[in-house]
């Protein structure tokens, strides 16, 4: 390791370290080792070991356990899967919404602003605090780092000015005898309250994933990276906790249990320090509840962002109050949690607003119909175009246009966008004359499925689960109603929910729903797919040995090409035999097809007008002889079945002239049973393998890869992988993002 990485490594390593100690340090740390040094007296380091051992020693183990096998699931699941998922529950409920996450808020008023600024209103005061807490966590990636690197060292430097001034100047005698029975169950009882055994788990997820996204993605290196600042942690809550547990002893002689746990911290910090230590104090309280507040937020809000809960008032002895002293009514009072919405809607699936409103600009509408839902750019919208918005339903309050003008067969009819994988997407012009062109071609699917259950009338429901605004699914629309049969509209996040709630025979697969499928049916889970039996697997390179084993399982299978620019129309493969299962087709006729220096061409009706206000767009893809260039790199093999091979765009020129094709090496990975996405591309002058699978199966991967690269000749093989742990980004057309 160079002498930078090592001082990277080791600034990685305090900054963990910090994080930890911080999201462990609540308000309830600041409060139980005081409290349970007044009372123990003489007595005062048996009974903080003892809640030592049981407030932070169960949380290294268990961030320790998880370090050890990768996630929570797989420490929790040793119980049995059903059990695993009731404590996790049970633990999300106790250390979130229910219970720590109002309290963060509730403490910080109670101990740090009240005291200091009693006019405040503990209302106002709850909507600030969360919403600071909101806007700390909104970066996810940062959190750790804004934990580690800013609030952590505030927080020592305010403790350990406490502390150093006890240490110091004790307050007075130690108590020779405790004031309770059992101190060690007492310190065991204090530190379980903390539930920092609980929030183990969950804070360790939050420190994985920080740790990954800093490009920590071996497991020894996170081992390291995380066990070390776990270490860290620690050492200094053992720093705090003793030198607390010491302050409280101080008092032994001076306070009984009568005491309130709250009330005497304060009245420690107050004969320390003066009235500036309870700003001090206050600032340290604050700082500890800021700091578990983002680690919580994060995992129990942010995750799911269903509902975000907010302290709008306190009740005390169970009556509403505006107000109430925090040393002589802690006890009895309860905070009001309102939980108010958040982030509702799934918008990994959809474009941004600067796909969105590029492409509305472009075109100008008249009118702009939506559902109602707020997929992220509401605000945007409404301020660009709230004059035009309308109502999916709005065309039910006006009587049917009367027929003027009918539009050409040649003239613009529908402007569909490309996915824009490739670079920014353009705006396709197809016209009636297309459509028409293409409708039997796609049909042939139809009829096939008919052929196959002998029953010329046969009624299917088919399913797609593309966005509207994709070609693949507007085209369904118009096949589906040409046959008579059924169109179900569902959503690929919710596939399997879709599939239950509207049965479907037939439905329209891109490669990761086909690779779902085909692990469903490899692992007996072939009910989960109700009645289905027929994909259209969609213009794409699929692994024949994977279609191939769909069709064994009983799956009817056709692969059709096409694209935005062609209408859908191109391609369609029937065929299910092992030599050409994984071929895009044969030439039916329906339009010219030819390869112009391993790029497939196309020319005929079904070729778009094409790009909107974009000449200079179109001239590059149709040539003066009307041929459409699709991009695509294809072979053919002596019985006229085309095969892609990859994108023209996409091929990796090496420095010593050899090209190589992405795609070939993709198909190649996408074998191992480990990787469930990957891509292939260049990075500093190496092929690089990037690719999501479990921390666990990474040298699987990497040995999948070296075992690979033999086979391949040298300028082709593999000499560098990156992983990631979550899936690989996609753009609104579910592509993988290049």
């Amino acid at each position: 390791m160079s002498k930078q990485k090592k001082g990277s490594f080791f600034r990685d390593v305090i900054v963990v370290g910090f994080a930890l100690f911080s999201m462990f340090f609540g308000a309830g740390n600041v409060i139980f080792p005081p409290y349970l040094g007044m009372e123990s007296g003489q007595q005062w380091l048996a009974g903080f070991s003892a809640y030592y051992i049981a407030d932070i020693g169960l949380a290294l183990l268990g961030m320790f356990a998880l370090l050890r096998v990768g996630s929570s699931e797989a420490v929790l699941h040793r119980a049995g899967r059903v059990p695993a998922e009731i404590l996790m529950c049970a633990i999300i409920l106790c250390i979130g919404p229910m219970v720590a996450i109002p309290r963060t808020s509730a403490s910080t008023y109670e101990m740090a602003i009240a005291p200091n600024l009693p006019g405040v209103s503990p209302i106002l005061f709850s909507i600030l605090f969360f919403a600071v807490i909101l806007a700390l966590c909104i970066k996810e990636s940062a959190v750790v780092d804004i934990v580690g690197k800013i609030l952590t060292p505030l927080l020592l430097v305010g403790l350990f000015a406490i502390i150093l001034k006890g240490i110091f100047s004790p307050l007075g005698d130690i108590a020779s005898a405790p004031q309770i029975a059992n101190v060690t169950v007492t310190g065991i009882k204090s530190g379980y309250q903390t539930m920092d055994a609980l929030a183990a788990l969950p804070f360790g997820i939050i420190v994985l994933q920080s740790v990954t996204d800093k490009g920590y993605t071996g497991g020894k290196s996170k081992f390291r990276i995380v066990g070390g600042g776990a270490v860290l942690a620690g050492a200094l809550l053992l720093a705090v906790y003793m030198g607390l547990a010491y302050l409280g002893a101080t008092v032994s002689s001076q306070y009984t249990g009568a005491v309130g746990r709250a009330e005497l911290i304060m009245a420690i910090v107050e004969a320390l320090l003066g009235k500036g230590g309870m700003i001090i104090f206050g600032t340290v309280v604050g700082l500890a509840c800021v700091t578990t507040a983002i680690a919580l937020t994060k995992l129990d809000v942010l995750s799911s962002m269903k509902e975000i809960p907010v302290i709008t008032g306190y009740t005390l002895d169970g009556v509403q109050v505006p107000s109430f002293d925090p040393l002589s009514d802690l006890d009895r009072v309860e905070p009001v949690v309102t939980m108010l919405p958040g982030w509702q809607k799934d918008i990994s699936g959809c474009k941004s607003w600067d796909e969105l409103h590029r492409e509305l600009e472009l075109v100008e509408p008249s009118a702009i119909l939506t559902d109602g839902d707020d997929y992220g750019c509401n605000e945007e919208m409404q301020a660009a175009y709230g004059s035009l918005l309308r109502p999916m339903d709005a065309y039910k309050a006006y009587e049917p246009a009367e027929l003027v003008n009918r539009i050409q067969p040649e003239e613009l009819m529908v402007l569909m966008f490309t996915s824009g994988t490739t670079g920014r997407s353009k705006g396709v012009m197809l016209c009636e004359r297309n459509f028409f062109a293409v409708m039997p071609h796609h049909v042939r699917v139809g009829q096939r499925f008919c052929q196959l259950k002998n029953d010329p009338d046969l009624l299917v429901s088919h399913m797609t689960l593309l966005p509207m605004f994709h070609l693949g699914a507007f085209g369904c629309l118009f096949t589906w109603a040409w046959m008579g049969w059924a169109q179900n509209l569902g959503s690929l996040r919710s596939f399997y929910k879709d599939l239950k709630r509207m049965p479907s025979q037939a439905m329209a697969a891109v490669p990761v729903l086909v690779q779902s499928i085909h692990h469903d049916l490899m692992t007996g889970k072939q009910d989960k797919l109700g009645d289905l039996w027929a994909l259209n697997c969609m213009s794409a390179m699929f692994d024949p040995q994977t279609l191939m084993d769909l069709h064994d399982h009983g799956m009817v299978i056709s692969q059709l090409y096409g694209s935005t620019e062609t209408t859908g129309g191109g391609l369609i493969n029937f065929a299910e035999d092992a030599k050409h299962i994984g071929s895009i087709g044969k030439d039916d006729g329906h339009c010219e097809i030819k390869l112009e220096n391993g790029e497939l061409c196309m020319r005929g009706g079904d070729v778009m007008l094409g790009y909107y206000k974009d000449p200079e767009g179109t001239a590059e893809v149709v040539d003066a002889e009307g041929w459409f260039h699709t991009g695509d790199l294809a072979r053919v093999d002596e019985d006229g079945y085309y095969f892609l091979t990859g994108r023209k765009k996409n091929v990796i020129i090496l420095g010593s002239g050899e090209n190589v094709s992405p795609e070939e090496l993709e198909g190649l990975l996408a074998k191992c049973p480990a990787v469930k996405e990957c891509l292939v591309k260049e990075k500093g002058k190496k092929i690089c393998a990037v690719v999501c699978c479990k921390e666990a199966d990474q040298q699987t991967v990497r040995d999948f890869i070296t075992e690979t690269n033999r086979t391949l000749p040298l300028y082709k093989r593999m000499s560098a992988v990156e992983f990631s742990a979550q899936p690989l980004p996609r753009n609104a057309m579910g592509k993988l993002m290049r």
